[in-house]
């Protein structure tokens, strides 16, 4: 079995860590995996550390922090066409490494949730803040986030509060 992991960051903590030893655990047990990280991390040393093959790809979180200003509606739609061509990237990196189970790590990402869905693999989503609440940010067109959350085949919360919040 292989699953593909998408993160957010690659850093020594938080969820990026938990992912990790999530992988390792899963090691032990044969199973294999593939990472995809944004370009924007420049460090993966942890991922390499636990023998993970990282893909990197020029994606964007799907939140944002309110502004309300003409530069941040052009930066808005700068990163929704770059997640666009990540999204088909994505989705040739799984035809390349044919995984059994895509799991995106945070809900501050969307990234591969539609890949996942046109190429038919199993979707798992882990959900670990309430984005609005405790980050004060927005997700880039609520609606067809909660319409990509509903198509994931399983949602794992951190907590009952977060599985309440995303109406699990």
């Amino acid at each position: 079995m292989k699953i593909m992991m998408i993160g957010s960051d690659a850093g020594a903590y938080g969820s990026a860590l938990s992912m990790c030893h999530l992988m390792k655990n899963f090691n032990k047990r044969g199973i294999d995996f593939v990472g995809i990280l944004p370009s924007s991390i420049l460090r993966a040393d942890i991922w390499n550390e636990f023998g993970v093959k990282i893909r990197f790809v020029n994606f964007y979180k799907w939140i944002y922090i309110p502004k309300g200003t003409v530069y941040n509606w052009a930066k808005w739609i700068y990163k929704i066409i770059l997640n666009i061509n990540a999204e088909i990237k994505v989705y040739k990196i799984m035809k390349e490494e044919n995984p059994d189970i895509i799991h995106i790590n945070t809900a501050a990402i969307g990234t591969g949730a539609i890949a996942a869905c046109l190429s038919r693999k199993k979707l798992v989503w882990h959900f670990r803040e309430f984005v609005e609440e405790d980050l004060g940010a927005r997700f880039h067109g609520k609606f067809f986030s909660k319409c990509l959350f509903r198509k994931a085949d399983a949602r794992i919360a951190v907590s009952n509060s977060v599985r309440k919040h995303y109406q699990m």
